[in-house]
């Protein structure tokens, strides 16, 4: 997964998805009175960061496009990214009048790791009025769309492709997910996370400051291919600061402290094999967790992105 480039694909995708939203309230079944209140509640619960995550998610992954544009790993690597989205900004940049890349804050998504997609994406800082006023002019038409009570619903590319359906939920924040009933719990939820015991003891060894961070349970078939070498993660977590080349700390939780410390303790032994590729790499365990910090210069980056670029382009006949 390349999460450099992931937010603004996920927040273009976003865009390219929502259209014709009316600004209002959807008009559902219970009313208007009620849908006011569900209206107010979304708007309201917006400004949570883990809002309208479901409860079930096996990976949460949080992006702050702002850090990421703004760091210098983006500038090292501009020309290539905007080299595959800059024709579709350059599309809303001119039916919209705004720069879409300035406009986003963040993106955060809430998954089962599984497919199809199933979870929840919010994308921050689209100006509703904005985007509404012009989604029209920056999206082709497409058939199949259809725009109900004030919800989209866009089909998917293929009879085993999920629909994309979406709702702006307050000035700022638009809420993805695969149905309409998928869309009007999560509007209705709050940030169900926050009721999760495991998740909030994750949540606060992570630095949900940073750039780029993420959630991953035990559940994920993941973590499937690790059973094999005896490793049985409960948890993978961790997080990326982009301020000054790439720092990333992280975390995975075992079953005792016993199996952390051994896998620890290989690790520990591997380092010298990768330490002339980085700064600073550090393994070691506490309690029942593996922990591990990576700090790489944007020299660094560029080198290792290179290198695994040519392995790949070797390996399934690339440029």
């Amino acid at each position: 997964m390349k999460l450099v480039p992931l937010a603004a694909a996920a927040a273009l995708g976003s865009i390219a998805l929502a259209a014709c939203y009316r600004d209002r309230a959807p008009d559902g079944v219970t009313g208007a009175r009620t849908e006011e209140g569900r209206a107010a509640a979304a708007a309201t619960a917006s400004s949570d960061a883990l809002a309208f995550l479901p409860v079930d998610a096996e990976l949460v992954l949080g992006v702050d496009v702002r850090q990421v544009v703004g760091s210098p790993l983006w500038k090292q690597f501009e020309s290539q990214i905007m080299g595959r989205i800059g024709p579709r900004l350059g599309e809303i940049r001119a039916a919209c009048g705004y720069e879409p890349l300035d406009a986003l804050r963040s993106v955060t998504i809430g998954v089962k790791l599984a497919e199809p997609f199933d979870g929840v994406i919010v994308v921050r800082g689209l100006p509703r009025d904005k985007t509404l006023a012009c989604i029209g002019r920056a999206l082709p038409s497409r058939p199949g769309i259809t725009v109900e009570r004030g919800v989209v619903t866009i089909p998917g590319d293929g009879p085993n492709e999920p629909p994309a359906v979406m709702a702006f939920a307050g000035a700022t924040t638009l809420v993805l997910t695969t149905s309409r009933p998928k869309l009007d719990a999560a509007l209705m939820s709050g940030a169900p996370l926050r009721g999760s015991r495991a998740f909030t003891e994750l949540w606060g060894l992570v630095n949900a400051r940073d750039a780029i961070w993420g959630v991953v349970n035990g559940a994920a078939r993941a973590f499937d291919a690790l059973a094999s070498f005896g490793v049985r993660p409960r948890a993978v977590l961790g997080s990326a600061s982009l301020a000054n080349g790439l720092s990333m700390t992280g975390r995975m939780r075992l079953g005792t402290p016993d199996e952390a410390t051994q896998l620890a303790a290989l690790g520990q032994s591997q380092i010298g094999s990768v330490q002339s590729m980085a700064e600073k790499v550090e393994v070691g365990a506490d309690g029942t967790d593996v922990t591990l910090r990576v700090d790489m210069t944007t020299a660094q980056v560029d080198t290792i992105t290179r290198m695994m670029l040519s392995m790949a382009g070797s390996m399934f006949g690339g440029p």
